[in-house]
């Protein structure tokens, strides 16, 4: 593949999650909240120490911003049953509501994106993109095992 337009994927991901996180800044959340925040609702009950491992950040990064969403009330912060040393973490109806949110954000932005195609381009492009997408996901949770990583 020409590694121009496999960088153009990249961009593209780049753009639509800027374009979502200016209009999120209005709600006065940041991309990497908004990480976080997909993160425990993904992973409801998770440690912060779990959420650090998932995103690949810093511990105490975490905790502050796991502190901001709580004031902001997108997270809701419960001591373990097991072990009372423990906090889990719980998405709040805020942050659910936000979910909906950014994704009807970056749905609008791809659609206008593609809207310039002819209706036969844009399912042909989708049932593509559909394939590429399975093909990644599959490799994916296979830890990407079957690429040859030597080029």
């Amino acid at each position: 593949m020409n590694s121009d337009k496999g960088r153009q994927i990249t961009k593209i991901a780049r753009h639509v999650a800027r374009y979502a996180a200016l209009l999120l800044k209005k709600e006065d959340i940041g991309s990497s909240e908004i990480d976080v925040v997909h993160a425990i609702r993904k992973n409801p009950g998770a440690t912060a120490s779990r959420i650090s491992e998932s995103l690949s950040l810093d511990k105490a990064g975490i905790a502050r911003i796991v502190k901001r969403l709580e004031r902001k009330g997108y997270v809701e912060p419960r001591p373990s049953q097991q072990d009372r040393r423990s906090v889990l973490l719980y998405a709040t109806d805020k942050a659910q509501d936000l979910k909906v949110s950014r994704t009807a954000l970056e749905q609008g932005y791809y659609d206008w994106l593609l809207g310039d195609l002819e209706e036969d381009e844009r399912q042909a492009f989708l049932a593509t993109l559909s394939r590429i997408y399975l093909k990644s996901k599959a490799q994916n949770k296979l830890d990407f095992k079957d690429i040859d990583h030597e080029e």
